[in-house]
């Protein structure tokens, strides 16, 4: 979603400007409103929300946690922190090549081989 975040903002953004408005062709006035919808249509989905509440969340344990309380609790529950963040961020709906056993290209294929032999 924040593909399509990116590709709304800046057409959007001119909508807030008056002196862009003012000077700008009716084809780009409109565009610019319609994004000026999308991008609101885009924020009353309930993803956004859920992203509200986990950062509320978030902002309330570190305020009751030290960094190292945080990281111990993560490091024995990383699987339900990972699967809640790919479910906020909707990265669980999406199909991943890693998940079929292909390194992605934000890997460096490299490093792990140093870690396979560092490991044996």
């Amino acid at each position: 979603m924040s593909v399509e975040f990116d590709s709304v903002r800046p057409v959007a953004g001119r909508a807030g400007s008056k002196l862009r408005m003012m000077f700008a062709g009716r084809a780009r006035k409109q565009a610019s409103l319609r994004a000026v919808a999308r991008h609101e249509d885009l924020l009353e989905q309930p993803w956004v929300e859920r992203i509200n509440d986990a950062a509320r969340r978030a902002h309330e344990v570190a305020g009751r946690q030290n960094a190292a309380e945080s990281w111990r609790d993560y490091q024995q529950r990383a699987a339900v922190y990972n699967t809640l963040l790919s479910g906020i961020t909707g990265v669980a709906d999406t199909p991943d090549a890693s998940a079929q056993g292909f390194v992605t290209g934000e890997v460096d294929p490299e490093r792990l081989r140093g870690i396979e032999r560092a490991e044996s």
